[in-house]
């Protein structure tokens, strides 16, 4: 949740609207900032989802993934080298004092820049890319604590926490109790006995 101004809450509900798409890019060699005229036309797609398919699924996370088009026809950004690159887009609305307020839609890591014959192609996901590791090369020594386990493996990943917001505290349920049903069957033809039990959850 991005918090915005009250001018802004206000001109986003007139019928008129003027927005602005910047895309800010973080390379080795400076930052560039793509405008709409370098955005080629409708070639901007942004995606956030919390699953894959129409199931959600405990425990899983789907990465956000941004892609759009950039047109170069002479060249002129041929010096950078976007794979690997920090993508952070935004949108600004309009307000009445002339100014533009922006709105940050995220960050993003490019992938290896697709070139075309007038312009070249990125292609990026969010900071949970950054979290396809193998646990098992997190160096953690156990025991460990929840919190120490979520930094310890944010920074094996780079990925930066907030650590103002964690909390040790963790809510508390009373376990429900549960009665297990057995019941005996025999299995022919050898006359084997076999327990199945079941709980009722």
């Amino acid at each position: 949740m991005f918090s915005t101004s009250s001018a802004f809450q206000t001109a986003v509900k007139q019928n008129t609207r003027d927005w602005k798409t910047q895309i800010v890019m973080e390379t080795g060699q400076g930052q560039v900032t793509f405008t709409e005229a370098e955005i080629g036309q409708s070639s901007l797609k942004w995606k956030e989802a919390s699953t894959d398919g129409t199931y959600f699924n405990f425990g899983s996370a789907r990465c956000g993934e941004i892609e759009f088009f950039v047109q170069d026809y002479s060249g002129a950004y041929d010096a950078y080298q976007f794979n690997g690159a920090v993508c952070r887009p935004r949108v600004g609305l309009l307000l009445p004092n002339s100014t533009y307020e922006w709105v940050p839609l995220g960050v993003f890591y490019i992938d290896v820049p697709e070139r075309q014959s007038d312009g070249f192609k990125l292609h990026g996901w969010d900071a949970l890319i950054l979290a396809e590791r193998p646990f098992s090369e997190v160096p953690v020594t156990f025991p460990i604590g929840p919190i120490n386990l979520l930094t310890q493996v944010c920074a094996f990943c780079n990925i930066p926490v907030n650590g103002s917001s964690l909390t040790t505290t963790f809510p508390r349920h009373k376990p429900k109790q549960h009665k297990p049903r057995a019941s005996c069957h025999e299995r022919r033809p050898s006359g084997a006995i076999f327990c199945k039990i079941s709980l009722d959850l």
